[in-house]
């Protein structure tokens, strides 16, 4: 957790022209899979309810056990995108549960419109409801959030 925290650390200098890529572009250009010594997910046979063809966007190289999903939120063209931040805590857990690991990243990169604020009182219990889950998964919650001062970018880092 804390290589992933580091490499947004270390990159946010890289990320400056490069906010409005989408999410699998950012992440190329950041060269996040390979600082991170991470790979790409392989797909499950089936999710929940019918779905098929389930999978995680990363899976740990050394661990086979820990799962990674990533939302990145933004303002674009006037579209936000914050649900995605509650559809990717049940999207984790869902995953992890039907690919039978014990541990799970969200990963959240916000340059949306909460990225100037920590998260409040209600969305940290919104949170901690998939965190305390039925099935032991340990899920954490990483939020890289992207704040832009000018000429500057910043990050700040949250972990629930």
């Amino acid at each position: 957790m804390s290589k992933i925290v580091d490499h947004f650390e270390a990159k946010k200098d890289h990320l400056k022209g490069n906010l409005d890529c989408n999410e699998t572009d950012l992440l190329k250009k950041l060269r996040f899979e390979k600082c991170c010594g991470l790979q790409k997910d392989t797909p499950n046979e089936s999710g929940l309810f019918g779905y098929g063809s389930l999978k995680a966007d990363y899976r740990s190289n050394g661990d086979s056990d820990i799962i990674i999903e990533v939302k990145y939120i933004r303002n674009s063209n006037g579209q936000h995108n914050e649900c995605d931040i509650k559809n990717g805590l049940s999207q984790i857990i869902e995953q992890a549960v039907c690919k039978n690991v014990k541990h799970a990243i969200l990963l959240i990169i916000d340059a949306g419109r909460a990225r100037n604020r920590g998260w409040n009182d209600i969305e940290r219990k919104f949170i901690s409801m998939f965190q305390q889950n039925p099935f032991n998964i340990n899920l954490k919650v990483i939020r890289i959030r992207i704040l832009e001062d000018g000429e500057e970018i910043d990050i700040k880092t949250e972990i629930v």
